[in-house]
């Protein structure tokens, strides 16, 4: 046991020894001391400017490469600054509360709180630098209790308030002065109430009532005067209020525009009020204390309204008051107001509108579109009825043409080429017999004309049948199947559905046209056997259906197309505003059907 003591005391002994700063072998270094920062603040932290101020004072420290410590203390003297010897208790609890840390610079946020750090005998902070706020310059004598202090003063708003007043109320001469009723309060308001008469106001004091009194005061303000609202954290009663909430219970009572000379209450029913960047403040603040922490010299400097400040108007207290918008200050913020369907929906009532333009123009361009085809459509069918005329005309005329070349080969051609077979056989009678070949060369010459005779006769029947003018279309066509079966060995008929009557000429020459013409293509091209042409009436039309059991052909194939045959029987057939139809395939026949409206009701 007396061995571990001696050895204690050894220890102790070698410690007492070292030099200060040197480290115990075996053990870490100290590391260096971060700079140590108070700031203390006149007014409690539920206070709307408090906070931004000590945020933008943490935020300008995090620039430094080390950012010193930073402890918050608050004066609070909106509710205890009224009493007695509060000032100097509250500072010398500070002192016994960090009597054991050592501190680097302390930071004043107004003058109330500077005014406590004067120096004094026996403080322990005599000559520690001192950072102060302060809003307008200071109204004391800071050269005798603070020579070496640097100070951050934002240039005075209160002219911007009133700029406010004038602009939206131009015939306001009174300002009704509405305040809390503590002390500190009490001080601060006579300082913006000594500004009012420079800017051309009267002064009506309603400061340190109690809010029915207020209230009733400012229901039955006179024209002229305007109530403006400064702190009022509370009443002369002793009545405690939240921010915005006395504000909201004088305006809701005041015959005049409420304004407020602080923006934190904006919404609370005022129509206007400065909207304040304390944390701009705080950051210069901020920027000072680390130049003092690195031996700079003090310094004060100035941050101008426009930096830190600007009007901002309640929309809806605008509209309540009927106030002109044309007249706020340039620069003005207006807060709370509905934005209009355009503003909330402009980019989709854009998109809208080019997508609707857009079709629009589409539109346009189809409706001219289909305006010029619509004229090219009448033209196109203006032609077309031209054309069909035409070929009406056109086949009329090949008709007439036929018909009269018909009378002319058998009125005269063929009564000239019958004349000379008579005269033939009559010198042949004269002549008699004889042997030098004369008679055999006319009585071969005598054949060759009534041949002739007989093909003169044939071919008017052909270009005119004259038996369509005189039996009808049904024998016109027996005749001619007859004539087929004769020359062809074709084994053709007409079959007559039940209730046929007789046509019209003109539907008759075209049905029996397109019966000739399908008939030559039968014993052309069909190689068929059997041909049968049937004829009906059918819901106030007349159908005739040429029917073959030749080899058929492909009816979209060239010869389909182009066959001049086929054109013309579909011509004659739609001349008469008909239907004409082929039907047929390779190795199954040939069907041509011809449909013609015979004028008459089904």
């Amino acid at each position: 046991m007396y061995v571990i003591c001696a050895q204690l005391l050894i220890a102790a002994a070698a410690l007492q020894a070292q030099p200060e700063g040197a480290a115990t072998p075996g053990t870490p270094r100290p590391q260096a001391r971060r700079p140590a920062i108070l700031m203390i603040s006149p007014d409690d932290p539920d206070q709307p400017y408090i906070q931004p101020i000590i945020q933008g004072f943490r935020e300008g420290l995090t620039t430094a490469p080390e950012a010193p410590t930073l402890d918050l203390e608050f004066f609070d003297q909106i509710r205890f600054g009224d009493r007695q010897a509060y000032g100097g208790e509250f500072i010398e609890w500070l002192h016994r509360k960090y009597s054991r840390d050592r501190l680097d610079l302390i930071v004043a946020t107004q003058q109330q709180t500077l005014q406590l750090l004067a120096e004094r005998p026996g403080s322990p902070w005599n000559g520690l630098p001192v950072v102060y706020g302060s809003l307008g310059n200071l109204t004391i004598d800071i050269s005798k209790t603070h020579p070496t202090a640097s100070g951050v003063v934002m240039e005075n708003f209160f002219p911007l308030t009133l700029q406010g007043i004038k602009a939206a109320v131009p015939e306001t001469s009174r300002i009704a002065l509405i305040y809390g009723a503590s002390v500190a309060i009490r001080e601060r308001a006579s300082w913006f109430a000594a500004q009012l008469p420079a800017q051309g106001f009267d002064v009506l004091d309603l400061g340190g009532l109690a809010i029915d009194d207020i209230r009733a005061r400012v229901a039955a303000l006179p024209p002229g005067t305007v109530p403006l609202m400064l702190q009022f954290p509370l009443d002369g009663s002793g009545r405690r209020f939240a921010p915005g909430e006395a504000c909201a219970l004088i305006s809701a009572a005041a015959n005049r525009p409420l304004f407020v000379n602080n923006g934190f209450e904006m919404g609370c029913g005022m129509v206007a009020a400065p909207a304040l960047d304390f944390n701009t403040f705080g950051r210069e603040l901020a920027a000072q204390s680390l130049r003092r922490l690195q031996g700079a010299p003090a310094e004060t400097v100035t941050i101008p309204v426009f930096r830190y400040a600007r009007l901002a108007f309640d929309w809806r207290q605008v509209e309540r008051w009927g106030i002109d918008v044309s007249r706020l200050p340039p620069g003005s913020e207006v807060r709370f107001r509905v934005p209009t369907a355009w503003e909330l929906y402009r980019s989709y009532i854009v998109t809208t509108l080019s997508v609707v333009g857009v079709q629009t123009l589409l539109i346009a361009g189809l409706l001219i579109h289909r305006r010029k085809r619509h004229k090219a459509e009448i033209a196109l069918r203006v032609t077309s009825d031209r054309n069909r005329e035409l070929a009406a005309g056109l086949m009329t005329a090949q008709e007439e043409e036929r018909t009269r070349i018909a009378r002319e080969l058998h009125d005269d051609v063929g009564q000239r080429v019958a004349s000379i077979s008579i005269a033939l056989s009559g010198v042949k009678r004269k002549i008699g017999p004889r042997d030098d070949g004369v008679e055999d060369e006319l009585s071969t010459l005598l054949q060759e004309t009534m041949g002739l005779s007989k093909d003169l006769r044939d071919l008017s029947h052909k270009l005119h049948p004259g038996a369509l003018e005189h039996v009808g279309l049904v024998e016109a066509l027996k005749a001619r199947c007859e004539e087929l079966t004769f020359e062809a060995r074709v084994i053709a008929r007409v079959d007559v559905a039940h209730g046929w009557s007789e046509v019209p000429y003109d539907i008759g020459v075209c049905l029996y046209r397109v019966a000739q013409e399908a008939l030559r293509n039968v014993t052309t091209h069909a190689r068929a056997t059997t041909a049968q042409i049937a004829l009906a009436r059918q819901n106030g039309h007349v159908v005739m259906r040429v029917t073959d059991d030749g080899r058929g052909f492909d009816v979209n194939g060239a010869a389909g197309r182009r066959g001049l045959g086929l054109v013309s029987m579909s011509e004659r057939v739609r001349m008469l505003g008909g239907r004409f139809e082929v039907q047929a395939a390779q190795n199954t026949g040939t069907v041509v059907v011809a449909t013609l409206p015979i004028g008459e009701k089904p």
